[in-house]
């Protein structure tokens, strides 16, 4: 784990903190208000509930844009919406679906697309060519009441920051959590798939205006590792830590 005394110094060399960025703190207001009605919003306590609440929106856009979709084409048809079966309903609006989902942020996971990342796989293939299904009881209440099927969008590791479901560049990823640099106060958030997370202020003045992947990777794995030896000696190797600062962890890290 990282020794709060080594945050404490990293922290003299960088100041900024994320959170308390004005325009952090207004977006992720807008963001909790929209989500509420859907209990979609939450607490912003770390940068990786920032970065969720980018990702909850988005997903939430998708969600909706496919029911709206559903929507129009049943009440285009609606003279005969009711005698057609299910296999039908879904071959007429599919076209549309499938054109809006091109549009979309989305990856895969085993074969499936996912443009929802607040559901599993299976609801999200569900949206994608079974949308017919949510006229069903056991799945129309999923149009507006889905709090019991809401996932960690944590589940899909890097997948959503390199779709754009949020802001920042994933430059590390291992077995046991990845990491990305968030350039608007240059420092790392290291996200470990058990939930902890790490932020690692990186010196402004070696920084610059952007980090090298190849550069922030060692220091992401050693955070990662929680090896107190290995984190020491990543920041005492990087390059994006001042050499004064470097020093003064060296000596309060020893084992």
């Amino acid at each position: 784990m990282m020794n709060p005394k080594m945050i404490k110094i990293l922290r003299k060399g960088n100041d900024r903190e994320f959170l308390k960025l004005n325009e952090v703190r207004k977006e992720t207001a807008r963001i909790n208000a929209r989500l509420k009605p859907y209990q979609l919003d939450r607490p912003v306590k770390t940068a990786r509930d920032v970065y969720t609440l980018s990702i909850l929106e988005e997903g939430l856009k998708n969600k909706q844009k496919i029911e709206e979709l559903y929507e129009q084409t049943r009440t285009e048809m609606l003279d005969i919406w009711e005698i057609i079966d299910y296999p039908k309903r879904n071959e007429f609006v599919r076209p549309k679906i499938q054109a809006a989902i091109a549009d979309m942020k989305k990856f895969t996971v085993e074969d499936k697309l996912v443009m929802i990342p607040f559901f599993d796989p299976l609801i999200n293939a569900l949206y994608d060519h079974e949308t017919a299904v949510l006229e069903l009881p056991q799945f129309f209440k999923m149009v507006k009441s889905f709090a019991d099927k809401i996932v960690d969008p944590l589940i899909y590791g890097r997948l959503p920051y390199d779709a754009g479901f949020a802001s920042p560049q994933v430059i590390f990823q291992n077995e046991q959590g990845f990491a990305v640099y968030e350039g608007r106060v240059h420092c790392l958030e290291v996200f470990a798939f058990d939930g902890t997370e790490t932020e690692l202020p990186l010196s402004l003045v070696c920084t610059g205006e952007k980090l090298d992947p190849a550069q922030g990777a060692p220091l992401a794995a050693a955070v990662l590792s929680q090896d107190p030896l290995q984190i020491r000696d990543a920041c005492c190797a990087s390059g994006y830590i001042l050499p004064k600062l470097k020093s003064k962890i060296a000596r309060i890290s020893r084992p």
